[in-house]
């Protein structure tokens, strides 16, 4: 039974071991459209990470031939071959300088170069991604011995991310943010030294022959000094482990302290996250449903003290919009209208939308308020202003007409509308003014930025008068 288990996993068989050599050996050299291949992965991974599209990224690991002089530094270690060795580290340092150029010239040049969530993904590698480099490098040189070819290449390629991590270190450097480069450099590193591993670990299993006899003394140095090497690289990703691990736990703690006590009382979360800086942990969080008093904002900070949670604050805005209408936004559009709310509560340090039950006890939030958070939903939307027109009172009822007038200047003036953009629009002003209901103009009022908002005076019909005159009064009137 162990004789058959042992046969089955035997990776001898079906390998080609003289073809392995030969085609990892053709790989290491990089020249000629190899070189445009190179360069043109590069930019494609930056446009990638710059657009945050995955679907770019892939394309960019697929074509990319960093792999072959990875994959010859192992080899080399393997089989004893020190001219392949340095003929391979060398080629890999000049397509590492190419990459790195194409991508700094890139994020200098392009209009966009902000930090994508693909980019930031790639600066905090942990001891996960040496397990991923390892065991695809294992799948990939497994892949390479075959006598028929499979597609684990590709995975691999993939898997292990080469030329996305070298690229968001351009961003990096382009940038001058050295802590976004050295993380990403040090995840190529990590790929890149753990998948030559790989391949190392395999072309002994498999006893490749040897072209040069190394004495055994010899031999145990170099795998000591390799351990030590692969040792210094791993330690830092084990401490981004535990920080990201521990990140993780206070992450959980805070969602079951403060979201989930948000949403026992009935409240809707819309969207939560944690600022962390040097001296405290704010936690912001956007809400829509019954106020939170100060009061229960700070029972919420003792849990969190109580849970070992010591510099967190805890920061909640309620907004008059539901999460249905935030998932019709565009990602976009949601992240404005966020991050307007969230100067807007840094700025006054009140609740970032005050409702209005009523002209007389509430004001209306000033137009420059309103059209900041508008133009995040509608871009189109150049301007707008907010009344209560005051009306005559009709002679039989004591209550003013006091319907409220929201005039909205599109950028431009002869495009009209659709009527579903108008229709979403109305809904959006609705819910945030508190109005059931209100008029929609295209044409603004007055050039008005922030009425002063007033009560509505009502004025009772009066008897009529007589006017005064200067002339002199008539007999009739004497008597």
């Amino acid at each position: 039974m162990l004789l058959r288990l042992l046969r089955l996993l035997n990776l001898r068989t079906g390998a080609s071991i003289g073809g392995t050599v030969e085609d990892i050996e053709a790989n290491i050299e990089l020249r000629g459209s190899v070189l445009w291949i190179l360069m043109c992965a590069a930019l494609l991974a930056s446009i990638g990470l710059d657009t945050n599209s995955a679907a770019v990224i892939i394309g960019a690991m697929l074509i990319s031939p960093l792999m072959g002089p990875i994959l010859g530094v192992g080899m080399s270690l393997g089989i004893n071959d020190s001219a392949m060795f340095r003929h391979a580290l060398r080629q890999l340092g000049l397509a590492t300088a190419i990459s790195l150029v194409a991508s700094v010239l890139y994020f200098s040049l392009t209009p966009l170069g902000q930090a994508t969530p693909e980019l930031l993904a790639r600066t905090h590698p942990t001891l996960l991604d040496v397990l991923i480099a390892l065991f695809g490098g294992v799948a990939g040189i497994i892949s390479s011995s075959r006598r028929d070819k499979t597609n684990a290449i590709p995975g691999v390629a993939i898997a292990t991310a080469l030329m996305p991590p070298l690229c968001t270190a351009g961003f990096g450097l382009a940038h001058l943010n050295w802590s976004v480069f050295l993380g990403a450099l040090y995840l190529y590193c990590i790929n890149a030294a753990f998948i030559s591993l790989a391949t190392y670990m395999i072309v002994r299993v498999m006893r490749f022959p040897q072209r040069t006899y190394v004495e055994e003394g010899q031999q145990r140095r170099v795998n000591i000094i390799m351990g030590l090497l692969l040792a210094l690289i791993v330690a830092p990703s084990v401490y981004f482990l535990v920080s990201v691990y521990r990140q993780e736990r206070d992450r959980r703690i805070v969602e079951e302290v403060v979201v989930d006590g948000l949403r026992a009382q009935g409240n809707e979360v819309l969207r939560w996250d944690i600022a962390h800086t040097d001296s405290t942990n704010l936690v912001r969080v956007y809400f829509s449903g019954l106020n939170v008093v100060p009061r229960q904002v700070a029972q919420m900070e003792k849990r969190l003290r109580q849970r070992d949670l010591k510099n967190y604050q805890v920061e909640v805005s309620r907004v008059n919009i539901s999460k249905e209408e935030v998932a019709q936004l565009s990602e976009e559009a949601a992240r404005n209208l966020f991050q307007n709310m969230q100067l807007e509560a840094e700025l006054t340090r009140a609740p970032t939308i005050r409702t209005t039950s009523s002209p007389a006890s509430n004001p209306l939030p000033s137009a420059a308020q309103v059209l900041r958070e508008v133009r995040a939903a509608f871009p189109r939307v150049a301007g707008l202003s907010v009344a209560r027109p005051q009306t005559d009172i009709a002679p039989d009822t004591l209550r003013a007409d006091t319907l409220l007038t929201v005039a909205v200047a599109w950028q431009r003036p002869d495009t009209v509308p659709t009527p579903a953009e108008t229709q979403r629009l109305y809904q959006f002003l609705q819910a945030r003014l508190q109005q059931d209901t209100l008029v929609l103009s295209r044409t603004p009022l007055r050039p008005v930025r922030q009425p002063a908002p007033r009560a509505v005076p009502i004025t009772l019909p009066q008897a009529p008068t007589v006017p005064k005159t200067l002339n002199t009064p008539t007999p009739a009137a004497r008597r």
